[in-house]
């Protein structure tokens, strides 16, 4: 099977390739490929180039083993975590269609695990599911190279028609994003699926999505508005703050008992918000209108 994947990733390869790959000699190849042919795998040769396979040549996969089923499984836990419904409901179709294809042994396999496995025990608590983006459709383009169109509902509530030739789909800690060029604002953005709607591959599109920058500067969004945040923290909550922070760390030092952390950040009033959940265990050094809103909001907490 390895051998057959290779062919289908590779135009042609040679026998001592093949030998010196999965260290074994030659004969146990020509073996592999004798039996490859007795599936009907239609094998071709070049005397110089060496053994390819035709084009869209299919064989019947080979069953799953008990730790694929097992990964599988811990994959579509995460999917049926999540708060968008649709999501959901097409992970759970997947599950039933794979369980139905298994042998009885390795259907009950999957089914035990399924029931041992619980990604977010407070997600899976609330009976309220949103409907986010139609993911599917924006990877579609993605794989089709094409834009697609939206309507875009910000922080505010404010909506507005975007078009977007979309690079990547995101999962940022609680939320799916996709990021892509917009053509409104002529540069990459951001944008969050459940705040989509009516997403849609225009009918009339022929526009191939244009290069894209580097990946970790679409995931960040690195760009000349962004604040230079410095956060003093206690050793004990520095794990938590890293892992939860949403913003990729660009610094860290030791100063005795606390770390200080440095990460880019463009909106701050949201990342005041987000602060708060740490109290007292941290300091803001940086930038000094950081600190204002945090005092702003804990004298307006305090009055109310």
């Amino acid at each position: 099977m390895q051998i057959y994947l290779m062919m289908q990733n590779k135009k042609n390869l040679r026998i001592k390739d093949l030998a010196n790959e999965f260290d074994v000699d030659k004969r146990t190849i020509y073996r592999d490929l004798r039996y490859l042919r007795d599936l009907n795998v239609p094998i071709t040769h070049d005397t110089e180039e060496g053994y390819g396979i035709m084009r869209d040549a299919h064989i019947k996969p080979l069953m799953f083993t008990n730790r694929e089923i097992a990964t599988i499984t811990m994959g579509l836990s995460f999917l049926r975590s999540q708060s968008d419904k649709v999501i959901v409901e097409d992970a759970i179709k997947v599950q039933n269609k794979i369980a139905s294809a298994l042998p009885a042994e390795l259907r009950e396999f999957m089914n035990a695990i399924e029931k041992s496995v619980v990604v977010d025990p407070h997600e899976m608590e609330k009976a309220i599911k949103v409907t986010g983006g139609n993911w599917f459709t924006i990877l579609s383009a993605i794989a089709n190279q094409k834009p697609v169109s939206f309507i875009y509902r910000n922080r505010r509530g404010e909506k507005s028609e975007r078009i977007i030739d979309p690079h990547i789909i995101a999962y940022f800690v609680d939320h799916w994003n996709v990021i892509g060029y917009c053509h409104t604002k002529k540069d990459n953005r951001n944008f969050v699926l459940s705040q989509m709607a009516k997403i849609e591959i225009p009918v009339d599109s022929s526009r191939l999505v244009p290069k894209s920058s580097d990946i970790s500067n679409l995931l960040y969004d690195r760009k000349s508005s962004n604040h230079l945040v410095k956060i003093l923290i206690t050793k004990e909550s520095s794990e938590e703050f890293r892992k939860k922070l949403p913003a990729a760390i660009l610094d860290s030092q030791h100063f005795g008992n606390n770390i200080e952390i440095s990460f880019e950040f463009d909106n701050l009033d949201w990342l005041n918000n987000w602060l708060l959940q740490f109290g007292d265990k941290l300091k803001i050094r940086e930038p000094n209108i950081l600190n204002s809103l945090r005092k702003d909001k804990l004298k307006s907490m305090l009055s109310n």
